[in-house]
């Protein structure tokens, strides 16, 4: 029968990365990064609004009952103006958008660990807890 050793633990704490770099850790967990993920929406949904802006343009510039009664300048103008405070509004609504998905969404509980983390986290939570030895065979 093998007779199984002790082995006192070495008593310096394990090497262990800090989890201080959140942002390569929510890349990690969620296979991109959050925030490119929210500038990515922010951005389509502001090409949208240009795109909506576009069309209105180009609607009252083709249509007859508006066609005479409204220069060209006139509504180039009046249709940057129609972006600008769609983006301003759409502005403050995703930012409060942001903020709650990045608080409450893509938050990463400090009780998550992924896969490759586990064995270290373990380690050091021995550690913690005062394992003074470690048993192999």
């Amino acid at each position: 029968m093998a007779e199984t050793e002790v082995k006192p633990v070495d008593p310096s704490p394990p090497t262990v990365q800090p989890l201080s770099d959140l942002k390569e850790y929510e890349t990690q967990y969620f296979g991109f990064t959050p925030k490119a993920f929210i500038d990515g929406v922010y951005n389509s949904m502001v090409e949208y609004l240009g795109d909506l802006v576009e069309v209105t343009q180009k609607y009252f510039s083709e249509d007859e009952r508006f066609k005479d009664k409204v220069s060209p300048e006139l509504l180039q103008e009046s249709s940057e103006r129609l972006f600008v405070q769609l983006r301003d509004g759409y502005d403050k609504a995703f930012d409060r958008l942001e903020s709650y998905l990045m608080k409450n969404i893509f938050h990463i509980s400090s009780t998550v660990v992924l896969p490759e983390d586990e064995v270290p986290r373990f380690r050091e939570a021995l550690y913690k807890l005062g394992a003074e030895y470690d048993v192999t065979a």
